[in-house]
């Protein structure tokens, strides 16, 4: 956390407004609370008495905060604060990791809205899918992508409000667009849900392990590309060995 101390509160809002060149902030984010501690030490800064100040100047519009605990941890957060909103990761693969469905469950029963992360795992359930995946989906006659697949899981769930997934393309763009202009939440038949679970089973036998790529380990003080390897050792058991060991290999000389 770069909050350090009650002075950094301003210090860090301020830059911010002026990097988006902007006098408010319409949602802002307490990004990465992880854990009650943590926002006991902010409270000891006299945190809360700050966002009322920025809300009553109308600097601040919405506050909420952004995951990545344990499922207590998020289930005990939700009641420290009356926050306006909070941001989960969620997509097929994540149902029982960090927050999980529980969470997102309890954040809507008490009437928060969710915004659900990383819906197709920093791109993994789009692209990094192995073949035999990507084929139950093909076998069942939809004309979907696979990151159309996963988008409508997680739109598929009431208590979702807004999905946010990275893009660097326009036609990623158009796609996901017309993904959620026609989603509805129990949009998906039995029979889907089911592909899932099938689904679901063969990436995970393949995922070993649980890595976005969000790069927040980095930079390591051994100098280990440490996201890169994590995709090499997937890489090299969801698609071939080979492939694993040339990324590998990329990964050790660009790093």
């Amino acid at each position: 956390m770069f909050v350090k101390k009650a002075e950094d509160l301003d210090k860090y809002f301020n830059t911010e407004l002026e990097r988006l060149r902007t006098d408010h902030i319409d949602y802002y984010l307490f990004h990465m609370l992880s854990d009650p501690g943590t926002w006991e030490k902010l409270r000891g800064w006299n945190v809360e008495e700050w966002i009322a100040s920025k809300k009553a100047s109308g600097q601040i519009r919405q506050v909420g905060f952004s995951f990545h605990g344990s499922r207590e941890s998020f289930l005990q957060l939700l009641d420290v604060y009356d926050w306006d909103f909070v941001q989960i990761q969620y997509n097929y693969s994540d149902e029982n990791f960090q927050a999980g469905t529980a969470g997102l469950k309890a954040a809507s029963a008490k009437g928060i809205p969710v915004m659900i992360m990383e819906p197709l795992l920093g791109g993994r359930l789009a692209v990094g899918l192995p073949e035999k995946a990507v084929k139950r989906f093909r076998d069942t006659g939809k004309d979907w992508s696979p990151a159309a697949w996963g988008l409508k899981w997680v739109w598929n769930h009431p208590e979702v409000t807004v999905v946010l997934s990275g893009m660097n393309e326009r036609e990623q763009l158009d796609n996901n667009i017309a993904v959620a202009d026609t989603a509805e939440a129990g949009m998906l038949s039995e029979e889907e849900l089911r592909v899932f679970d099938d689904v679901r089973e063969i990436f995970e036998d393949s995922y070993k392990i649980h890595c976005t790529g969000c790069h927040y380990c980095m930079p390591c003080p051994a100098g280990v590309n440490i996201p890169g390897c994590f995709s090499a050792y997937n890489t090299y058991h969801s698609i071939s060995k080979s492939t694993g060991k040339l990324q590998y290999g990329m990964t050790t000389l660009l790093s």
